[in-house]
């Protein structure tokens, strides 16, 4: 089941674009995350609110959804599987891309240990990282 599109940039809209797919996930399904933005921006070019704009989409909105549906009764006892989609810029480096690259590297970070954390809910947690 598609959920449709959802902007869970702010923690405050997850709950309801969650609240009407909940339900592919207690068949034992799971959850695809590939929201994301990049641009190639040089550090001196780096102001506060690009930081909080791609963190918000690149990393914050990956946490507030997997946080809504792994709320109680959102996947079934035989548990399921959480997908982010990250970039190889998580794992190497590039010019201007510094950016983009510390927010990847969050995400393929804080997967690790969702992992663990879900573990004993029986629900896998991966990162993809094309590129």
């Amino acid at each position: 089941m598609n959920i449709g599109t959802c902007s869970p940039l702010r923690y405050c809209g997850v709950g309801a674009a969650i609240g009407c797919g909940a339900d592919c996930c207690k068949d034992g399904c799971g959850v695809l995350h590939c929201a994301g933005i990049s641009t190639t921006l040089p550090l001196k070019l780096v102001t506060p609110e690009k930081l909080d704009e791609f963190f918000q989409a690149n990393v914050f909105s990956a946490y507030n959804l997997t946080r809504e549906v792994c709320k109680m009764g959102n996947f079934s006892k035989e548990g399921g599987s959480i997908v982010f989609f990250s970039s190889v810029m998580g794992k190497v480096g590039e010019n201007g891309k510094s950016l983009y690259g510390m927010t990847k590297g969050a995400l393929v970070s804080g997967t690790r240990s969702l992992a663990c954390e879900l573990a004993k809910k029986k629900i896998r947690v991966n990162t993809v990282s094309p590129g």
